[in-house]
């Protein structure tokens, strides 16, 4: 019997788009800019080896290697240490946490969009099921995908939240789900987990023993080679295909 459903957050809960994620970056570079004094044309068109675009982006290819090697992944706090000691600036404590509010929070300037149908769905869910997140997290903190979910009044269905930057491990470790499971008191078989990647979400909670469920409704790039249980194209399908499992 399922007793709990957990859900991953991006492409999941909330959709978002190439044009939005390099809108994020441009402000982030913006932001890194304006704190460390430098000149932002010279650095993107000029001198991008020593520049903050180039050490921006430096920290991306670190993040995904270290993601997918180590099953762990850096607190915005860690990447813009990285990128100041690149550019060998050093802020004063205030600026640092400053300058580490504003990037976080380019997530709320350029807010990813709510997926359409679950509104209603998360609504009914709590009747029958505890609910919880599975997260990745990287310069967007898990205090600002809290905020995200409560603009759109979804945080509240929600009971418990194992978002990396806040965790030892990430998906697909096996910790990044026994966080959530603990916190509902759930044994895994007697849970949902429902994602969009088959690496982190779907590997991820089928080795620790839940049920899985493949979200498409923004990526089917693997609805036919999947390992899930289950494949979701349409929230509203949820309640009923949950009733059956």
């Amino acid at each position: 019997m399922i007793r709990a459903v957990t859900f991953d957050f991006w492409n999941t809960l909330f959709k978002d788009t190439p044009k939005l994620a390099e809108k994020r970056r441009m402000l982030r570079i913006q932001y890194i800019t304006e704190f460390t004094k430098l000149d932002l044309d010279t650095v993107v068109h000029h001198d991008l080896h020593h520049g903050v675009a180039e050490a921006f982006d430096f920290t991306y290819r670190l993040f995904f290697n270290t993601y997918e090697k180590e099953h762990r992944t850096f607190t915005s706090k860690e990447l813009l240490n990285i990128i100041l000691a690149k550019l060998n600036v050093k802020l004063s404590p205030r600026s640092f946490s400053l300058l580490k509010k504003q990037v976080e929070e380019a997530n709320l300037a350029m807010p990813p969009i709510i997926v359409e149908n679950i509104k209603p769905v998360l609504a009914m869910l709590p009747k029958n099921y505890k609910l919880g997140i599975v997260s990745d997290t990287g310069y967007s903190s898990g205090r600002v995908l809290r905020v995200l979910m409560k603009r759109e009044g979804i945080f509240k269905f929600f009971s418990a939240f194992s978002f990396s930057g806040e965790a030892e491990y990430s998906k697909p470790h096996r910790t990044a789900f026994e966080n959530v499971l603990r916190i509902l008191n759930v044994k895994p078989r007697e849970t949902v987990h429902i994602g969009d990647l088959e690496q982190t979400d779907i590997k991820g909670a089928k080795a620790l023993g839940m049920k899985t469920i493949l979200f498409i409704g923004a990526n089917d790039k693997y609805k036919e080679s999947t390992t899930a249980d289950y494949v979701l194209e349409d929230y509203r399908e949820l309640p009923e295909l949950l009733a059956t499992i």
